[in-house]
């Protein structure tokens, strides 16, 4: 099993289950050892083995059969894949990313590279199935939109396996991995200095529980401008029960209302936001569309279409400038 440091992070049971995924793919095997041999082999308990074998089940991997133990399922025979397409990948926590508009807004900006340079795109949601799928190599190039922890460590896997992976808006550092990105400390630099200029004696950064890809850069960013100038407090509140937890921080925002500042980290926070706390002209949202406007508020803008088109040439073999790509905002304040 490899060792590297990034590996060591990992729970033991996924490290042995993108072993197996690996060991196939290189071998062909399609017999596994018993869980008996599979606990030798890594020095663990049978309930870790049993996990990354039960997870390899659950995604139509493998197939247990009683009395002679378990196997791989062969891929169905497909025609060679031509090397002119790429792969978008959604990660797997993401239920109604279709409709989100700062997906459409990705792939827009994806396909008017993709497009010039006579290359398909198509879109599927993480599973370790399709992990299996681009290990090969001759697999398509990959773009990860917004990954997280689960699809960054096969990100990962599938650098250290020589693959070229492209990532939008997680700011991975691995060999092998190129990040296109929006630069989100420098808009928490410029968020910062936007509640300076309006002469804040208190500024407020909300987001959400596991909003951390975006907002813990953006927070650096913050805090480089203002401690020390102006009181900053983080609040993290849930997904489940939005609503209820804003109308509980209403009363913290209202009685600094004079003098406060709101950021706001993501756009499901804004219409809670203002029903709490209703003066628009000292909310600013971190946006990816410009619509928000309309209700008063000022917004951070992220060139979503743009880090799109630099991601489709960056996933073109050949066509990648560098290992890392950042887009800062733009201010866009009320009128």
């Amino acid at each position: 099993m490899n060792s590297s440091r990034t590996d060591a992070l990992k729970p033991i049971y996924q490290q042995i289950r993108e072993d197996l995924l690996v060991s196939f793919r290189e071998t062909g095997e399609v017999q596994l050892p018993s869980e008996r041999e599979l606990c030798r082999r890594y020095g663990v308990c049978r309930p870790t083995v049993h996990k990354a074998l039960s997870s390899l089940v659950e995604n139509g991997l493998i197939v247990r059969r009683p009395g002679k133990g378990s196997c791989f399922c062969l891929p169905e025979e497909k025609p060679p894949r031509a090397a002119t397409g790429v792969k978008l990948v959604i990660r797997r926590d993401w239920k109604e990313w279709s409709s989100d508009h700062y997906f459409g807004m990705t792939v827009q900006g994806i396909c008017s590279s993709l497009n010039q340079l006579g290359v398909t795109l198509t879109i599927e949601q993480f599973s370790d199935k399709l992990l299996l799928e681009l290990l090969p190599d001759d697999a398509p190039p990959s773009i990860w939109l917004s990954p997280e922890k689960v699809e960054q460590e096969m990100i990962r896997t599938l650098a250290d396996a020589g693959h070229a992976v492209t990532v939008i808006n997680r700011l991975m550092q691995h060999p092998n991995v190129t990040v296109i990105s929006g630069d989100h400390e420098k808009d928490g630099k410029t968020a910062a200095r936007f509640a300076v200029k309006q002469k804040a004696r208190q500024v407020f950064f909300i987001l959400q529980e596991a909003d951390s890809g975006l907002a813990l850069p953006r927070e650096e960013g913050m805090r480089k401008v203002l401690d020390g100038v102006v009181p900053f407090r983080s609040i993290s509140l849930p997904f489940e029960g939005l609503e209820q937890a804003m109308r509980k921080l209403a009363p913290q925002l209202n009685a600094a209302k004079e003098e406060a500042i709101v950021l706001l980290n993501n756009r499901l926070l804004l219409q809670p936001a203002l029903e709490s706390f209703p003066y628009p002209e000292k909310i600013l949202l971190f946006a990816d569309n410009t619509e928000p406007l309309l209700t008063g508020v000022n917004l951070l803008v992220m060139p979503v279409v743009e880090i799109g088109r630099q991601a489709g040439l960056a996933a073109v073999p050949g066509r990648r400038e560098s290992a890392r790509q950042l887009f800062p905002g733009t201010l866009r304040l009320h009128a």
